[in-house]
């Protein structure tokens, strides 16, 4: 394999296909969010999609700030066995990743 110098940068590359710098934004579908408070926190409870499914919340991990997403507030959460993302915006709506 000949690896390559670019004379701008001095990097040295194998002239493979390299990822991007950034990540390529994922679309989001919005959702509505079943609330419970513990403690003072406001925590997702259960999870309505728009086109009506429930998927309650088993376990909450834990949040925090999301600078990729506006700095929304990033929950993980265990629903059906599996941990998840949900993000809460600051003016209160809810929504996740959508599937590929």
């Amino acid at each position: 394999m000949r690896k390559k110098i670019d004379p701008m940068s001095g990097n040295v590359s194998s002239g493979k296909a390299s990822h991007p710098a950034r990540p390529q934004p994922v679309p989001t579908i919005n959702v509505q969010v079943k609330t419970r408070t513990v403690d003072g926190l406001q925590l997702p409870h259960v999870i309505l999609l728009p086109d009506g499914r429930e998927f309650p919340v088993e376990r909450v991990y834990g949040s925090r700030h999301d600078p990729a997403r506006d700095d929304a507030l990033r929950y993980a959460v265990r629903v059906g066995g599996r941990t998840k993302a949900v993000w809460r915006r600051e003016d209160g709506t809810w929504f996740v990743e959508a599937l590929k």
